[in-house]
């Protein structure tokens, strides 16, 4: 048996059933003991293993007794102890059974005097350590603390009816003080990574809502909350787990549906995780924003997880692969499954492929007819045709397109912040330079036209193409009829083989 520097030790075999004592002097004693005891010795390899059992007594310094109590968002400790000897700077250490953000009071008393608050204290991690000062042989010294799981910020709050730990949290309490930037900061309870909620709130038109960072951390905010209020607190069995933050609100805890949208910054991917899972089966997180798409899916291996890319604001659901989105009836277990589902689009008509497929060849169709009946040149109709392939597509299969453009968009504004003002005018530049030359290629010199316009009330004179209504305007208005003639002549002619059409709209007056 070795205690620190000391040993001692008993020769030979102990029989079954009989003890033996062995004796350290307390000088082995430091601030810190490991008591280490090895059996055995050198043994032959066929030999059992050999035990022992081993009560350690000492005789104590001082005499001291410790109460404990705890609930799921603090822990309260009486500790009080009798000094066998003088101190000149006697402390009190606490380790608290698990992680505490704040001491919410601390306070001691000597004998029979009254209970004084104090702050000389320090909490390093779980560990809390109290000064106390000078204490005399024999005197009794009595300590009560209570940290706090939870930590509000510019507000006060008192838990009235608090959650046994190791419980699913069910926490009650009031508000003794609150602003529209109080919240409450959670994340040291056993459960602090799943998502907060509250219910029962005494106040009209709650609007609560978690913020999560990406640390784990979370704030709840409870922006019309009277002085004076109850509510419960609540969790789900979800994790969401963002790149930077983002602020989910509980819509439904028994489905589990929630609202997902960004915090302080916008764009971010984040992970779901589902803990309330049978592993095997395979679940979908969907957006009952977008008629239930399915943003991922995934099979369960406890727990199940999910991404969605970015952080728009969006209703969300989590479903099991074989059942619907909407409500099957009241909270709890029981009852017949769910008869399977496909995963619910948009309604109506539009949502038909009987019917938005013939629109689609429609559209296309019209668009070249319309061409070959005017001068609007073939190439013309692509547009058209591109219009109404991503109306299709993205109305058979909802996301396809629109998800690609809005995570494309994100993408583009991102490096747009990093790019350079000078590069972005060359761009720019560029750009108008390419629409110039395709104008160029696909148009002619005759395609032009001349609006004219004879006084305020009149109808606009048209030729197809290049809009000059301003000049024509002057022309008209100085009686210059003669000039617009021969300018329209010096057009036909320009024109050759083509074969312009002109429409006359209005009349003119002297």
């Amino acid at each position: 048996m070795e205690l620190g520097n000391c040993s001692e030790s008993y020769p030979g075999t102990l029989p079954a059933g009989d003890t033996a004592t062995l004796t350290l002097n307390s000088s082995c004693l430091s601030e810190t003991n490991e008591l280490t005891v090895t059996v055995g010795g050198d043994l032959s390899a066929d030999a059992p293993a050999p035990q022992v059992a081993v009560v350690a007594e000492h005789t104590a310094a001082s005499n001291q007794t410790v109460e404990y109590a705890g609930d799921a968002w603090s822990e309260r400790y009486n500790v009080s102890k009798t000094w066998a000897s003088s101190r000149s700077d006697a402390r009190l250490v606490i380790p608290f059974a698990s992680e505490v953000v704040s001491i919410r009071d601390v306070e001691f008393r000597t004998d029979s005097s009254s209970w004084t608050g104090t702050s000389n204290y320090e909490l390093d991690g779980t560990t809390l350590t109290v000064d106390l000062g000078s204490v005399d042989a024999g005197e009794t010294t009595r300590v009560r603390v209570n940290g706090s799981r939870v930590r509000v910020e510019n507000g006060s709050i008192t838990v009235t009816s608090p959650t046994i730990a190791g419980n699913t949290l069910d926490s009650e309490f009031r508000i003794d003080s609150w602003s529209d930037s109080s919240y409450i900061a959670v994340g040291g309870s056993a459960s602090g990574e799943f998502v907060h909620h509250l219910v029962s709130e005494s106040w009209t038109s709650p609007s609560e809502s978690v913020v999560v960072e990406a640390g784990g951390q979370q704030r709840i905010y409870a922006p019309k909350a009277p002085e004076g209020g109850t509510a419960r607190a609540r969790t789900i069995p979800v994790e969401v787990q963002p790149e930077n933050d983002v602020r989910v609100s509980v819509t439904d805890p028994t489905q589990p549906s929630f609202e997902v949208g960004p915090a302080s910054t916008s764009g971010d991917a984040y992970d779901v995780v589902y803990h309330d899972t049978v592993t095997g089966d395979t679940y979908r997180l969907v957006s009952e924003t977008r008629d239930g798409y399915v943003i991922d899916e995934a099979t369960a291996s406890s727990p199940v997880t999910f991404t969605d890319p970015e952080d728009d604001t969006e209703l969300l659901s989590i479903v099991k692969a074989n059942e619907t989105t909407g409500s099957a009836g009241g909270g709890g277990g029981g009852g017949g499954g769910a008869a399977p589902a496909e995963v619910r689009r948009a309604g109506g008509l539009t949502s038909s492929p009987l019917v938005v497929g013939p629109l689609g060849v429609a559209l296309v169709l019209g668009a070249f007819v319309v061409a070959r009946r005017t001068r609007i040149p073939i190439w013309a109709t692509a547009p058209a045709s591109v219009v109404a392939f991503v109306v299709v597509l993205e109305t058979l299969a909802p996301g396809t397109v629109s998800d690609v453009v809005r995570r494309l968009g994100v993408e583009v504004a991102s490096g747009i912040g990093q790019v350079s003002s000078a590069l972005i005018l060359a761009g720019g530049a560029v750009a108008l330079w390419g629409v110039y030359r395709v104008v160029k290629r696909f148009t002619r010199k005759d395609q032009v036209a001349l609006t004219l316009r004879r006084g305020p009330d009149m109808d606009p004179l048209f030729i197809p193409g290049l809009d000059v209504s301003d000049l024509g305007m002057k022309l008209v208005q100085t009686g210059g009829i003669g000039a617009f003639i021969l300018v329209a002549g010096r057009m036909l002619r320009r024109a050759k083989d083509s074969r312009p059409i002109f429409g006359l709209r209005g009349q003119f007056s002297q």
